[in-house]
């Protein structure tokens, strides 16, 4: 009996306990030549780097946007913080292409990436066509590496695409920072990094 209640009283506590493989506070501080380091120090490779036959694809959601009741809000000061970081996150990755939606805070996100990196080309493209762009890259560029910034909504719409099955979700409203690195071979052979910055 003592014994069963010492197991009980060891079960209950550890329900409380959350374990995490990976720390929230693990966050990518850099992308250089197909390594990606983090905060803490660690690296890891993107896998296929270097490989011409597999398209890159960087997806971001916008930063953190102004609540002024409108439908194309500008990025808040903390949204443009945020920019400025993924922009030092991604100096080095070797973007070939930043692609935004027609709204002001996809755009001012890529933006605030274009102007860290010389001669990146910007392109707009309707938050409705996003998925006829992917399908375009994919048979044209195999082997190039571009950035997507895209809404809570249409960043896992894409991701889904790449991955062939419905695996991601919205994301939440007041969540940002989340960074997913797709390295796919004409839409097939695809890996999907989930990471934050």
């Amino acid at each position: 009996m003592k014994y069963a209640l010492m197991i009980s009283a060891i079960l209950l506590i550890s329900m409380n306990c959350t374990i995490k493989s990976t720390p929230d506070t693990i966050r990518v501080s850099a992308i250089k030549n197909g390594v990606i380091t983090f905060n803490d120090g660690s690296n890891r490779d993107i896998p296929h780097y270097g490989d011409s036959t597999y398209t890159t694809i960087y997806l971001v959601r916008h930063c953190e946007k102004a609540k002024d009741g409108t439908n194309d809000p500008d990025l808040t000061p903390e949204g443009r913080a945020r920019a400025a970081h993924l922009a030092a996150v991604l100096e080095y990755a070797g973007l070939d292409q930043i692609v935004t939606t027609q709204y002001k805070r996809t755009r001012q996100t890529g933006e605030a990436v274009q102007q860290k990196i010389a001669g990146v080309i910007l392109t707009q493209v309707a938050a409705d066509s996003l998925e006829n762009w992917l399908a375009d890259i994919l048979s044209q560029h195999p082997g190039a590496q571009f950035l997507s910034v895209g809404h809570q909504n249409t960043v896992p719409q894409l991701l889904n695409k790449l991955a062939g099955k419905l695996q991601y979700q919205n994301i939440p409203d007041n969540e940002f920072g989340r960074l997913y690195i797709a390295v796919t071979q004409s839409g097939r052979n695809t890996e999907i990094l989930e990471l934050q910055y």
